[in-house]
């Protein structure tokens, strides 16, 4: 009998021991967006289009945010998810206004540049790999996938006329594409977090997310969206 319960508390201290915890935080990530495309068709003037498109867009400032969770499997192993609002995206260059009274770009002054937004809400689910630099700060090296959402789309354009002054007019964008409702993505991110405390810690995230699935339906074109940043948290301890 005394064998039994020795055996019992000493089972259910490991168990204690073993538990995992769970982390809850805040997460803010201005990113730098894009996206890539590639050709599915070589037929007709589709390479003319990507490397036009290739030569006029840029990347742009975008931003993820939302909260997060995590999920220790051991001491230095964890999983983590959260729910994130993101904003993707890219613009375009100052594009020369071409018209009929001035045909030529180089000498018409004015302009116009396009500035998209595409909106989801992205749940992630990643692995991270945790090493211990010192007392308080963490190394945390991670990689998974993104499940994203998309929730709106629209772009922003800028004319600005031969006298300096811009127009900016806001449009809906759903309308000209038939744009993929899911995105599936690959995540990468290294991590420094510093702990405050025993519960409260702050981190600095180094992320990147390239998109496996194409962002809109075409038998032509793969358009694949990207954003890597460099974002900043919260955490507390459970």
């Amino acid at each position: 009998m005394k064998l039994r319960l020795l055996l019992l508390v000493t089972f259910t201290s490991l168990t204690l021991q073993a538990q995992s915890e769970w982390t809850v935080g805040a997460i803010f990530r201005p990113d730098v967006g894009n996206r890539h495309l590639v050709l599915k068709n070589e037929s007709g003037t589709v390479p003319n289009i990507i490397g036009m498109r290739n030569d006029n867009e840029t990347s742009r400032l975008c931003y993820t945010a939302g909260i997060g969770t995590r999920y220790d499997l051991s001491k230095n192993l964890f999983l983590e998810s959260g729910i994130y609002i993101s904003d993707k995206g890219y613009q375009t260059i100052a594009i020369p206004v071409v018209t009929l009274t001035n045909p030529d770009p180089a000498i018409n002054s004015s302009t116009m540049q396009f500035v998209y937004h595409h909106y989801y809400i992205d749940i992630p689910i990643t692995a991270h790999y945790q090493f211990q630099l010192n007392d308080k700060n963490h190394l945390q090296i991670g990689a998974g996938i993104c499940n994203s959402l998309k929730t709106d789309v629209y772009q922003t354009s800028y004319f600005t006329d031969a006298f300096g002054v811009t127009t900016r007019k806001k449009s809906t964008d759903k309308d000209r594409y038939n744009y993929q409702t899911y995105l599936l993505s690959s995540v990468f991110s290294a991590r420094i977090e510093r702990h405050i405390t025993e519960q409260l810690s702050v981190s600095l995230d180094l992320r990147g997310q390239y998109a496996n699935s194409t962002t809109v339906k075409s038998n032509n074109i793969g358009e694949h969206r990207w954003t890597a940043g460099l974002g900043i948290g919260t955490w507390w301890k459970l």
